[in-house]
C-alpha cells in the first residue's frame, strides 16, 4: 500500500520512483513519527505539485496535531480546504486543532460543515458536542452526541461526554444510563466508571459510588479525582495509600525532567514561556482525561528538548501528580 502510493506520487511529481524516491518519501506518513513526518512532508510540499503536495499537507498537519503545534496544523489544513473546502480529513483535523486551542467557535464551524458533508460521521458529531459542552451549550451537546450514537451505536465516548451533558442538565439518572453503556461497551473506561461514580454520590448513593470510583482508580491509578472521592466517602484504604504515593513519586519524576521547562507547581512562571504550567493543563482539556493528551506529548520530542527516556509507570506517575494540582471538574 505504502509503496504503491509513493509511485503515485512519483508519477505526479514527474521523477523516477526508484529506491531512493520510496526511501526518501517514507516518512511523509501518518505512521512516521512526528517530527520526520514533517521534515519529510515539508521537503515534498516545497518540491510537488497537486494532489501530492494536498497528500503532504494533510499528512504534516496531522503531524503537527500530534506534536500540540496546533497553529501550524491549522495552516496546513487550511491550505486544502483553500482549494477542497470539504475535504473531510482537512474539516476533522482543523476541528481537532481549533479544539485543542479552545477556539469553540471554530471548531464547531468545522466539525459542523464536516457533519454535513458526512452525516454520518460520529468522530465529527462528538467533537461537535464536545465543543458544545466546553460552551456550556448542554442541549446542544446532547443533541451533537446523539447525533452520534445514531451513526455508531456502540460509540463509549459519546455515551460518556453525553452522560456528562445529562448530568450537567441535572439528569442523573439519564447520566448514569449513558456511563453505564460506556463501560458496557468499553469494559476499562475508566473515566466512565469514574463519570458515574460522582453522579451515583450525587444521587447519595454511597456503595455504588465507592465500588465505582475504586474501578475507575483500578484501571487508570492517575485518576486522583476517584482517589479523592474514595476519601470523601469515608473508604480510603490501600487504593487511596497508592495513589497518593504515585502522586509523591510523579512530584519528584517532574522535578527532575520537567522543571526546567514547566512550571510545575501551584504557583510560578513557566521558564519556558511556551510551556504550559502543570496546574494549567486542565484548562486545555476540560472535559477529556489527561492520559491521551499528556502521554502523547512526553512521548514526542518537544522543540527544545530530547524525547524523555521515561517509562510507562513514570508517565503514570506524571499523570497523576498533575492530575493532583487540578481543582475537581
Amino acid at each position: 500500500m505504502q509503496r504503491n502510493f509513493l509511485l503515485v506520487l512519483a508519477a505526479v511529481v514527474g521523477v523516477s520512483a526508484g529506491p531512493a524516491l520510496v526511501q526518501g518519501q517514507v516518512s511523509c506518513s501518518k505512521a512516521a513519527q512526528p517530527n520526520a513526518a514533517i521534515d519529510a512532508c515539508s521537503k515534498m510540499i516545497a518540491e510537488s505539485k497537486a494532489p501530492a503536495k494536498k497528500a503532504a499537507l494533510l499528512v504534516r498537519g496531522d503531524a503537527y496535531k500530534r506534536k500540540g503545534m496546533n497553529q501550524e496544523a491549522v495552516v496546513d489544513f487550511t491550505e486544502v480546504l483553500k482549494l477542497h473546502p470539504k475535504n473531510e480529513t482537512a474539516l476533522l483535523g482543523r476541528g481537532e486543532s481549533y479544539l485543542a486551542d479552545r477556539e469553540f467557535d471554530r471548531a464547531i464551524a468545522d466539525f459542523a460543515a464536516l457533519a454535513a458533508v458526512a452525516p454520518e460521521h460520529a468522530t465529527a458529531l462528538i467533537g461537535l458536542g464536545y465543543a458544545h459542552l466546553a460552551k456550556d451549550e448542554t442541549e446542544l451537546a446532547v443533541e451533537a452526541f446523539s447525533r452520534a450514537l445514531a451513526a455508531d451505536a456502540r460509540n463509549g465516548v459519546a455515551f460518556n461526554n453525553r452522560g456528562l451533558a445529562y448530568k450537567k442538565l441535572g439528569n442523573l439518572d439519564l447520566a448514569i444510563r449513558d456511563f453505564t453503556s460506556a463501560v458496557q461497551f468499553h469494559p476499562l473506561y475508566a473515566l466512565a466508571y469514574n463519570n458515574r461514580a460522582y453522579a451515583y454520590e450525587a444521587k447519595g448513593d454511597k456503595q455504588r459510588a465507592v465500588d465505582d470510583f475504586r474501578n475507575a482508580l483500578s484501571i487508570d491509578p492517575s485518576l486522583t479525582g476517584a482517589r479523592d472521592g474514595l476519601v470523601r466517602l469515608g473508604a480510603a484504604g490501600a487504593f487511596v495509600a497508592e495513589a497518593s504515593e504515585r502522586v509523591r513519586q510523579g512530584q519528584e519524576v517532574a522535578e527532575k525532567n520537567c522543571a526546567w521547562c514547566h512550571a510545575i507547581g501551584a504557583e510560578g512562571a513557566s521558564p519556558n514561556p511556551q510551556a504550559p504550567a502543570f496546574r494549567a493543563i486542565h484548562a486545555r482539556h476540560p472535559i477529556l482525561a489527561l492520559r491521551a493528551p499528556i502521554a502523547r506529548a512526553i512521548a514526542t520530542p518537544h522543540d527544545r528538548m530530547p524525547k524523555l527516556p521515561l517509562s510507562d509507570g513514570d508517565v503514570d506517575r506524571i499523570i497523576a501528580y498533575i492530575n493532583s494540582l487540578a481543582a475537581p471538574r
